[in-house]
């Protein structure tokens, strides 16, 4: 009762600020009937985009990457990476990406967790994010690895959108 008390003289403070300051009052007059029609306007402007990046580390090999370029007059936001890898058992992975906006590169790591069928050689991870690149820009996702014995490979699967640029 007394956070809808305090909730409700916040809302009468608002309303009389706003009255004070001149605002005009806008009143929704439809039924339920005939309710408001309303939409995303940015989505129009939003292209899907998802691109599958892999990298193969032979023995001997301690790093590595692969890249894609983001597509001239366009910015490319990043929602969503996953990953697939697979390693000798006991093998420890580092994994990332690399995006540059306004000059500046900036990298993310992710997390990698054995696959829940105990394979141990299968690691995943699944992250949600919101990283951007500018036209024309690379983004790069790297594999790491401390010990090169035998093979390993990483498939990245990056999605978001393509806006325009200006």
């Amino acid at each position: 009762m007394g956070k809808l008390m305090s909730h409700s003289i916040v809302a009468v403070g608002v309303l009389i600020v706003a009255g004070s300051l001149g605002c005009t009052k806008v009143s929704v007059v439809n039924t339920a009937s005939e309710p408001v029609p309303t939409f995303d306007v940015d989505s129009r402007a939003r292209q899907p985009f998802q691109e599958v990046l892999v990298k193969i580390l032979n023995p001997g090999e301690a790093n590595g990457g692969s890249s894609l370029t983001v597509p001239a007059g366009k910015r490319l936001v990043i929602e969503h990476v996953t990953a697939d890898a697979i390693a000798p058992s006991g093998q420890g992975l580092w994994l990332s990406i690399v995006t540059t906006i306004g000059g500046n590169a900036d990298f993310r790591e992710f997390h990698l967790v054995v696959h829940p069928s105990q394979i141990p050689f299968l690691r995943i991870v699944s992250q949600p994010l919101r990283a951007f690149a500018n036209p024309g820009t690379l983004v790069t996702a790297s594999v790491k690895r401390f010990d090169t014995t035998g093979q390993a490979s990483v498939s990245f699967t990056i999605s978001g959108y393509l806006v325009d640029m200006p």
